[in-house]
């Protein structure tokens, strides 16, 4: 369903393109396909929902070991009451839940977690039970403190995760926005706009504008592109 909206988007963006700059049904579907034909980099948002359910699940830890719980019972009580909606996260820990009955170690299990997210805070908080365990530290304690300084900084990291994809949204509007303009004035001031249109110099013009706009766009990506997370 989303890979049918998201080439919905992108028809509907090549016609427009196609429509505003050269007037043109074989632009419109050149365009279509051209933009149908570039690849989705960017992450899902999955992530920002694994983090906060991830976030919670150690909080749940935290809690169990202040009523005098090892690590290993509380990590499955944990397990056992807390609700997930994130798939990849509650197999996830349906593995490690499995893992750690089945004997294996604290740190494989958990380090077998963080290898299938691959996310930095999972791997940060592994990395601590990997040095906690090898030097025999006060676990209990360094664990908990642990998950209270990666539980500040997974909010920290949501917090900018929210102002960047508002910025991203400011600048996908100030983008389009010359479209829009532009369309408008096609639309409303033909006999003013024809010229654009109907000449060779007016089509080599819109060219330039366009490739000016697409210049423009992915420096002002590559600008805001900032993951937190």
């Amino acid at each position: 369903m989303a890979r049918v909206k998201r080439y919905s988007i992108k028809i509907v963006l090549g016609m427009c393109l196609g429509y505003v700059f050269y007037r043109s049904t074989l632009m419109m579907f050149i365009f279509s396909v051209i933009l149908i034909s570039i690849p989705n980099k960017e992450k899902t948002s999955q992530d920002g929902l694994i983090l906060l359910e991830f976030k919670e699940f150690l909080n749940g830890i935290h809690s169990e070991l202040l009523v005098g719980q090892s690590f290993r019972n509380a990590v499955d009580s944990t397990i056992t009451l807390h609700q997930v909606q994130s798939v990849d996260l509650k197999e996830s820990l349906s593995f490690l839940n499995k893992s750690l009955k089945h004997g294996v170690s604290d740190v494989i299990a958990w380090q077998q977690l963080s290898n299938k997210l691959d996310i930095k805070y999972i791997s940060e908080f592994v990395n601590v039970l990997e040095v906690t365990y090898a030097y025999s530290g006060n676990i209990v304690e360094i664990i908990k403190n642990t998950i209270h300084t990666i539980s500040d900084a997974i909010d920290l990291a949501l917090e900018l995760r929210v102002m960047i994809a508002a910025k991203r949204l400011e600048f996908y509007m100030m983008m389009l926005l010359p479209i829009l303009l532009l369309g408008l004035l096609s639309y409303s001031q033909y006999e003013y706009m024809s010229v654009l249109y109907q000449s060779t110099s007016g089509r080599i013009v819109m060219t330039c504008v366009l490739i000016g706009m697409t210049v423009s766009f992915y420096i002002g990506k590559e600008i805001i592109k900032v993951d937190p997370i």
